[in-house]
């Protein structure tokens, strides 16, 4: 979430969508800079029994009282 600058905007809000093996899973996160994603929430939210995070695609989109989701941003972490 580095980087981002909220313009114009009251508060600082984010989406972040992981998707891995065709399912995505979305969070919400308001006035922070960094999000841990733990292995325990990825299990959890994947249905899954890993030891550590896999290989995802992130999508980033910075929330807007004014115009809702803005641009993604995706990487692959």
């Amino acid at each position: 979430l580095n980087g981002l600058v909220p313009l114009s905007e009251a508060f600082e809000r984010y989406e972040l969508r992981f998707t891995h093996g065709g399912a995505s899973v979305s969070k919400y996160v308001s006035d922070a800079t960094e999000y841990l994603y733990s292995v325990e929430d990825f299990n959890a939210d994947f249905d899954a029994a890993e030891s550590a995070v896999p290989e995802l695609d992130l999508t980033l989109y910075q929330l807007s009282e004014t115009i809702g989701r803005g641009f993604p941003a995706t990487e692959t972490i």
